[in-house]
């Protein structure tokens, strides 16, 4: 696969173009796979799954040229699990989602204690949405450790 152009500023104007990039977590693709031996890309529903688990990972402040990017769940680790805490997550992720990516359209966030976690310190997010250009419905599962 050769890599594609990319045009940040016409993913911001055309919400409706298949997205493509690089691949996430950054990895180099082996060329005795059938890779080319560079970056690894990704594109379409692979790739918006890898964005979104980007920007559920990274803290505002993070991106130099984009310093609002990211749900911030980072801030919270160290405080109490309970039901604020659980809200509060769940409206990061939700204002984090709905500011950032126009390609998805969410219908839910649902945050709640990882049930195997036997120190009740994980929390799991599931972000439920359809793709604004297929239609199709996607479900993306992130656990976020808190203690």
């Amino acid at each position: 696969m050769t890599a594609p152009r990319l045009d940040p500023a016409r993913a911001v104007e055309d919400p409706d173009r298949e997205p493509r990039g690089f691949s996430f977590p950054f990895r180099i693709a082996p060329a005795a796979e059938g890779g080319s031996g560079g970056v690894a890309w990704s594109e379409g529903r692979e790739k918006l799954r890898a964005n979104l688990m980007q920007l559920v990972q990274t803290n505002p402040g993070e991106r130099v040229m984009r310093r609002s990017y990211g749900a911030g769940l980072r801030d919270v680790v160290q405080d109490p699990n309970d039901d604020v805490l659980r809200a509060l997550a769940q409206h990061r992720i939700g204002k984090a989602v709905a500011a950032t990516e126009p390609r998805i359209q969410m219908q839910r966030v649902n945050v709640v204690s990882d049930r195997s976690d036997a120190a009740g310190a994980t929390l799991v997010a599931e972000i439920t949405y359809e793709v604004r250009r297929t239609h199709q419905p996607g479900l993306i599962t992130v656990s976020l450790g808190t203690a």
